[in-house]
């Protein structure tokens, strides 16, 4: 009975910290940052998000935005795309291609 408890415990530790080995997160500048799968070459890769967090203004008020890309990335495009803009205001689903702007701190979408 322990040592299939110690097995399952086992598969378990060894089943998590594959999960953990390929996500990681990219940080492309103060405001735009991937969380997700990467390939070898430390790219986006499959399952991902990749999040911009910018300041609105509406109303004489300063509020914290976030534009949300996640689906399958395999570099700069993304198929099976959710792209949410301005906190799920606007959402586009389909595939999408992305530039980032690292100097510049911006992304544009296609």
């Amino acid at each position: 009975m322990k040592t299939n408890t110690s097995l399952r415990l086992c598969l378990l530790l060894l089943t998590l910290c594959a999960t953990m080995l390929h996500a990681t997160e990219i940080k492309y500048g103060p405001n735009i940052v991937y969380d997700g799968k990467v390939n070898d070459a430390g790219q986006p890769f499959k399952k991902g998000k990749l999040i911009t967090t910018y300041k609105a203004s509406s109303n004489g008020m300063i509020a914290e935005e976030k534009d949300i890309l996640e689906g399958e990335f395999n570099g700069r495009r993304v198929e099976k795309a959710k792209l949410s803009l301005a906190g799920k205001r606007i959402v586009f689903e389909g595939v999408v291609e992305y530039t980032i702007k690292e100097g510049d701190n911006s992304v544009t979408y296609r």
